[in-house]
């Protein structure tokens, strides 16, 4: 990670928050009985699943007992594992086309 673009991971972790915001909303009505059955919020709701994983997905035993305090701070590593990931590839994608 010698040439960790910092910029690019702030752009990615910008971008994950602002799609997370409708999405948690969005999944959020589902739950409460308000389900979108079309539109841009039917994709949101979606989205959402794709946002939570893994710690969501592989840890709700700890985010259930925790009383919801693990919730924020799940998807707050999941942000920051996404923008790691995301800027690793395009590191890669830069160091092969050269």
């Amino acid at each position: 990670m010698k040439n960790f673009n910092k910029r690019l991971f702030k752009w990615i972790l910008f971008c994950y928050g602002v799609l997370l915001i409708p999405s948690y909303l969005a999944a959020w009505a589902m739950d409460e009985g308000h389900a979108s059955t079309g539109g841009i919020w039917f994709y949101f709701e979606k989205l959402f699943l794709v946002l939570r994983f893994p710690t969501h997905t592989f840890f709700w035993p700890l985010v259930d007992y925790t009383g919801g305090w693990f919730f924020p701070v799940g998807l707050t590593l999941n942000g920051i594992l996404y923008g790691l990931l995301v800027e690793r590839l395009f590191s890669l994608r830069r160091v092969v086309q050269e």
